[in-house]
């Protein structure tokens, strides 16, 4: 019985100090680590257009649109955009050079974004520079126009579909 009194009494002592040496939240002393956070700047537009609808083109026509977007970054950005050959009523490729009568083939097509300043661009399927956007929030109108194919292609009388895509990336 004494045996059990004793590891009893040594159970207790042994557990008073383990916890006293665990870490005591309360009024004990306390300490400050300074933290430093480093923002980096991020690319950002909003596109404020929700789809262009060129209504009626007949091949070898055009016909105009507007894409509205505008900036969200607080740093310069450059802008560049790409667009897509057509899929639904028929496939037309997607050119930049070229009109009915020098060079645009059957089944290709043409689609551009006024620059305002140089110009229309005509958008390939790879990335092309409009420029640098402001540091400033700014809401920009971009004039479009569609070339369509030229006659003898197919897809007359079809809803045909294809898109422009913007990127934004910091210069």
């Amino acid at each position: 019985m004494r045996k059990l009194g004793l590891i009893g009494s040594l159970f207790v002592a042994l557990s008073l100090w383990a916890a006293s040496s665990l870490p005591v939240f309360g009024d004990g002393p306390s300490g400050t680590v300074p933290v430093t956070i480093s923002t980096s700047a991020v690319a950002c537009i909003r596109i404020d257009t929700t789809g262009i609808a060129y209504q009626n083109v007949a091949l070898g026509g055009t016909s105009v649109g507007m894409v509205q977007l505008d900036t969200c970054s607080t740093v310069a950005q450059r802008l560049e955009a790409r667009g897509t050959d057509t899929t639904g009523g028929a496939t037309w490729a997607l050119v930049d050079t070229g009109t009915c009568s020098n060079g645009l083939l059957t089944n290709q097509f043409k689609h551009a974004i006024d620059q305002a300043d140089t110009g229309f661009l005509f958008l390939s399927t790879s990335n092309k520079s409009l420029g640098t956007l402001p540091t400033t929030a700014v809401d920009l109108q971009l004039d479009t126009a569609l070339h369509a194919a030229c006659p003898g292609s197919n897809g007359a009388g079809s809803t045909l579909n294809s898109s422009i895509i913007f990127t934004a990336f910091l210069p």
